[in-house]
């Protein structure tokens, strides 16, 4: 439940020597931060209505402080000298949660409305059991409660007042957020009490004063039963200072743990990139050399290009001085008949042997020039492919390096 909760706030620290800016500051923090305490975060509903309530400061009085050692917010009383670790109207906002839990669960605003009344006629019934001002021996003063036997020097009525107020603001903003009554729903009735009749008017003795005790307003109190209460409270608040420190030792280390993983995940990233832009060192280089290589063949081709040029010159040479030599012949064959014919034949028979020859070393030399110039556009082919796939390669590496400098940021 709610009340076995362990009611430790830590708060950011607060010097004496502080502004009233920052005490502001300080105290608006507070209200941020004890809703959630109550088991009430930023998104429930409501959330609002506790800050509002908790904004409006607290019972005179009452201040904030933060304890030295853990940072944690307690609450101390200038005119009795107590001390606590929850708010002074921790109680009351308890139950108005749980009465907030109930009705927001039954998704209806007359579940509300019942528990406010209810709670409106049990603060009546304890208001309308004190009694007073008495005067005491020294001329302060003071006021009885029946039900609990105690006497007090503060005004409960002025006490009572305010925590009527509070109830009513609260009970009516968590009235907004739930469906609309159905019709002929009354809302609680505001109650004012008065103050009973003063001691002069009744025969009633009065009550004992609080100065019949020495430690404490509350006359009636058993030290026994105050020792145990303060030793209990002691308890309490050692084991929230301890539920603070290992609260806060967990998120250290989970912070810790987070911050490791990124570190992690960020020298991954700079080792995936490393290794991308080594690839793509290594297949600019591979470029190079393939083009250097299509740049050897080319000159390769050129090569064998200007050879076969040289070669048909020659063979036109050879021709035209085998031409002059068998019109020598033919000139010789008309002056010998006879002899003339004999190397007219055979004459002819070397030129027809030589052009065969060449007519071979043409066709050769033809052949390999075409499967050259075939071999050089087979590769300036297989180059330009393997140049737009190192292109497309270098782009996704560099739009996926891009996209890690980016994830990193």
């Amino acid at each position: 439940s709610i009340s076995a909760r362990l009611w430790c706030l830590a708060m950011p620290t607060a010097h004496g020597d502080q502004t009233d800016a920052s005490a502001l500051n300080f105290e608006a923090e507070y209200a941020s931060r004890y809703p959630k305490l109550l088991g009430v975060d930023e998104k429930d509903k409501a959330f609002g209505a506790l800050h509002e309530a908790l904004k409006h400061g607290l019972p005179d009085g009452w201040s904030l402080h933060v304890e030295e050692t853990n940072g944690a917010a307690y609450f101390w009383n200038e005119v009795t000298g107590e001390s606590r670790w929850t708010h002074p109207d921790h109680e009351l906002f308890v139950v108005v949660v749980e009465i907030w839990q109930r009705a927001w669960a039954a998704a209806s605003s007359s579940v509300l409305r019942n528990d406010w009344n209810k709670l409106e006629a049990e603060a009546c019934r304890y208001e309308e059991s004190w009694s007073g001002p008495y005067d005491a021996d020294e001329g302060n003063l003071y006021w009885h409660n029946e039900l609990d036997d105690i006497s007090v020097w503060a005004d409960p009525f002025r006490e009572a007042s305010r925590r009527r107020e509070m109830r009513h603001d609260l009970m009516t903003r968590l009235l907004e957020l739930l469906p609309a009554p159905s019709a002929g729903q009354a809302m609680p009735k505001e109650r004012q009490i008065g103050g009973p009749p003063s001691p002069r008017e009744t025969a009633i003795a009065a009550p004992p004063s609080p100065l019949a005790s020495s430690a404490s307003p509350l006359a009636s109190e058993d030290l026994l039963t105050r020792a145990r209460r303060k030793r209990e409270e002691a308890k309490l608040a050692e084991e929230a200072r301890h539920a603070f420190k290992k609260a806060e030792d967990t998120k250290l280390a989970m912070l810790l743990e987070t911050a490791r993983q990124a570190e992690e995940a960020k020298l991954e990233e700079q080792a995936q990139l490393s290794v991308l832009m080594t690839e793509a060192r290594h297949a600019e280089e591979a470029r190079v050399e393939e083009q250097k290589l299509a740049e050897e063949t080319q000159a390769q081709l050129a090569g064998f290009l200007k050879e076969a040029r040289i070669a048909e010159e020659r063979r036109i040479a050879e021709e035209a001085e085998m031409a002059e030599g068998a019109a020598l012949a033919e000139q010789t064959k008309l002056a010998e008949p006879d002899k003339g014919a004999e190397e007219s034949r055979l004459a002819e028979a070397a030129r027809l042997a030589e052009e065969a020859r060449l007519a071979d070393e043409g066709a050769r030399l033809a052949e390999e020039a075409r499967h050259a110039e075939e071999a050089r556009l087979a590769d300036e082919a297989r180059l330009a492919e393997e140049a737009r796939i190192a292109e497309a390669r270098l782009a996704e590496e560099a739009r996926l390096a891009e996209e890690a400098r980016l994830a990193e940021e």
